[in-house]
């Protein structure tokens, strides 16, 4: 009985493990992008002022 409860409670933290992972490269990539769109921003200024 307690191995079941826990693989069902390693099955439980192995999803939130997955979705915590997928939402850290997401923010990682808006970071990334954002950060490029900065640079580009700030290029294009320098280059019209």
């Amino acid at each position: 009985m307690r191995m079941l409860l826990g693989m069902m409670a390693m099955k439980d933290w192995t999803r939130r493990m997955a979705e915590m992972r997928v939402m850290i490269t997401i923010g990682v990539l808006i970071a990334i992008v954002t950060a490029m769109l900065i640079t580009v921003l700030r290029l294009v200024l320098l280059s019209w002022l």
